[in-house]
């Protein structure tokens, strides 16, 4: 089982992505392979200079123990390329992609959501 989770949310100000990285931690407790890109303003997400407060959600973090669990987290090169995201500004555990590569993740999946 392959799952697929598209985030194009911001880091803050909207819940979708913590219910994107959520959906991810469920899907590996279910025993799927997890793959997670990011798009459009969900590349900020990539940055590795976030930093919240000790007492908010820190995405980063999260992104952290996925790929600690195999999960594999990639971004969008153009759309960081628009918002100053690239392998400089990103953290190690993103990887550069494209959109023809998310279009093969999508083909191979079996479920896929969009937050």
């Amino acid at each position: 089982m392959h799952t697929v989770i598209v985030i194009t949310t911001l880091p803050y100000g909207n819940p979708s992505t913590f219910e994107g990285l959520n959906k991810a931690f469920a899907c590996l407790e279910n025993g799927s392979r997890v793959s997670i890109f990011l798009y459009g303003d969900g590349v900020y997400n990539a940055l590795k200079g976030i930093n919240p407060p000790q007492d908010e959600h820190n995405p980063l973090k999260m992104f952290m123990e996925l790929a600690d669990k195999g999960v594999k987290i990639y971004y969008c090169q153009s759309a960081g390329l628009r918002r100053g995201v690239d392998q400089s500004t990103a953290s190690e555990i993103f990887e550069k992609s494209s959109l023809s590569y998310l279009a093969t993740l999508l083909i191979d999946a079996n479920n896929s959501y969009c937050y």
